[in-house]
């Protein structure tokens, strides 16, 4: 009796053992279904927007105006001293210009034309002698015959005069003074190329052109060979030819003030390359001058 109440005890107590073993596993083996969510699928790519003041322009416009000196060259038309006494009397010489050009970009080369307004201005001083004849009126007495007759032995003569009313001629000389401001004002079309030689934050280029121009306006004195020396003429526009041709050589300077917007220097010497009077002036003309021009360009 005493070894059936040990074995059922027995095995109760390993029933009871098993089972908690069994629950405490079965607590920690479990199948659970979990749900990831992920971003959709997004292409990004990169675009690179340069900003307005290093993009690439092709063109630009310039407005300039400037101011200088020019020389007049006379020379003799056929060999009557004219254009000596011309470079006496013409003095205090200077130009003035305005103009707008476009101009097309390249990789070194700027080329470009515009419209130009030109004047010249020069002072023409001249003490011109005149010699006039005066003539002075006076009597002049002839005789033209002579008779006589005798009385008693006593000759008697008698004179037959004319009597007649003539000039006399003197040489008077005076002088008188011309001093006025010659005049000239051309419309010139300037060819023009510049050559790059650095652009950063100063570019500079070497400037050349061709510039045809034609006369607009002209006034003043000038003066052509005379009998007895010189003769004082007005100065106009039928003392120019129609069409001249200049070249000019310099270089330009330039600074950015703002984007797209420049300022420019630009000395420049230029000659006449043709006789800018007409044929049949008794002097052959040129001028050469230099000046120096302020401008502004724009980028576009």
């Amino acid at each position: 009796m005493k070894y059936i109440f040990l074995a059922i005890f027995f095995t109760f107590f390993i029933a009871d053992t098993l089972g908690q073993r069994i629950k405490a596993d079965s607590t920690n083996h479990y199948t659970d279904t979990v749900v990831i969510y992920k971003d959709p699928l997004v292409i990004r790519k990169k675009i690179y927007v340069a900003p307005a003041a290093i993009i690439e322009r092709h063109w630009y416009g310039e407005l300039a105006v400037g101011g200088g000196w020019f020389k007049n060259n006379f020379y003799d038309q056929n060999s009557n001293g004219i254009s000596e006494k011309l470079n006496q009397v013409i003095a205090t010489t200077y130009t003035a210009n305005i103009g707008v050009s476009l101009f097309r970009k390249f990789t070194k080369w700027d080329i470009g034309l515009g419209i130009q307004i030109e004047n010249y201005k020069e002072n023409f001083s001249f003490d011109a002698v005149k010699t006039t004849v005066e003539a002075i009126p006076y009597l002049r007495t002839d005789t033209i015959d002579i008779y006589y007759n005798v009385i008693n032995n006593d000759t008697n003569y008698f004179y037959v005069e004319e009597t007649t009313l003539q000039n006399k001629y003197s040489p008077q000389t005076t002088s008188e003074k011309f001093d006025a401001n010659n005049t000239s004002t051309f419309l010139a079309l300037p060819f023009q190329i510049k050559y790059k030689i650095f652009d950063k934050k100063i570019g500079l280029q070497i400037v050349a052109g061709i510039v045809p121009a034609m006369v607009v306006t002209a006034n003043g004195n000038s003066l052509v060979p005379a009998a007895m020396g010189y003769k004082v003429v007005d100065l106009t526009k039928q003392n120019f030819s129609t069409l001249s041709l200049s070249g000019n050589l310099g270089f330009a300077l330039s600074y950015p003030i703002y984007h797209r917007i420049k300022i420019s220097l630009q000395p420049l010497y230029s000659a006449h390359l043709s006789n800018i009077a007409t044929a049949n002036q008794p002097y052959i003309l040129t001028r050469s001058r230099f000046t120096v021009q302020v401008g502004i360009q724009v980028e576009f």
